[in-house]
């Protein structure tokens, strides 16, 4: 299940969003899936948040703004925005890039919103089960070995055309080589500066709330300390010594 929501699912909508939105459109939604994954998390109790402190107040703003700029992205295409020194070299209509309808937009807008809403679930999930199954290599191992036969049955069912399906020592065949040894480096390092900086509210928030509830624990503990401790005495000893004292 794991492997089928995390890796089968979330990659295969992912690149057909991709396929009826744009590259752009693609790395500003894949901004969404830390906030996303909080709010699943707030949801199923894992995290808390306090609306009335500044770091609740952080972590909603981030959810907020994460999702106003899925739909800014889905609903406002706004004028084309060119460099100041830029000039075309080929002027006919040939060259211009493939624009998709609106309504096409929209809907891979939207898939890849439930994408990055199966990776954020994905992130939840493990979380869960590596507290009972602290072995993340061998989870990993494994999820990819169900991940394959899963996508193997998914790409059978939507292209059923068997002469795409040979191997043959050209531009494709290349394509997967380079993805596979030279882009996966190069995308871990921009998705995690991409994901620290759209997680900045949310760390933040995070950050302020451990600290308040430090400063509460210590507090607590010193006024513990604090209170006077009462020793209960025995009356025959207070006996004892007002008849000495006469």
């Amino acid at each position: 299940m794991l492997a089928l929501i995390g890796i089968t699912i979330g990659i295969n909508v992912l690149h057909i969003g991709l396929k009826l939105t744009s590259e752009t459109a693609a790395s500003a939604a894949y901004n969404a899936v830390p906030v996303i994954t909080f709010f699943l998390a707030f949801l199923m109790r894992m995290e808390t948040l306090k609306i009335r402190s500044s770091h609740g107040i952080a972590k909603a703003a981030g959810v907020t703004l994460c999702l106003a700029g899925v739909i800014v992205i889905a609903f406002y295409t706004g004028p084309a925005i060119h460099p100041l020194n830029h000039h075309r070299l080929f002027h006919d209509s040939s060259s211009q890039a493939k624009v998709n309808s609106k309504g096409t937009w929209i809907k891979g807008t939207f898939l890849l919103l439930f994408a990055n809403t199966t990776w954020s679930l994905w992130l939840v999930m493990q979380g869960v089960i590596l507290k009972e199954y602290p072995c993340k290599i061998l989870l990993t191992t494994l999820q990819c070995v169900f991940s394959a036969p899963q996508s193997f049955v998914a790409a059978i069912a939507f292209e059923r055309d068997f002469s795409k399906w040979k191997m043959g020592f050209d531009a494709r065949l290349l394509g997967v080589v380079y993805c596979g040894l030279c882009n996966a480096g190069l995308a871990c390092v921009i998705g995690g500066i991409l994901t620290i900086a759209g997680l900045y509210c949310v760390l933040w928030g995070k950050n302020k709330e451990h600290k308040i509830l430090y400063s509460t624990n210590e507090i607590s503990k010193m006024q513990n300390v604090e209170q006077d401790v009462v020793v209960p005495i025995d009356e025959s000893v207070t006996s004892n010594i007002a008849l000495q004292k006469q």
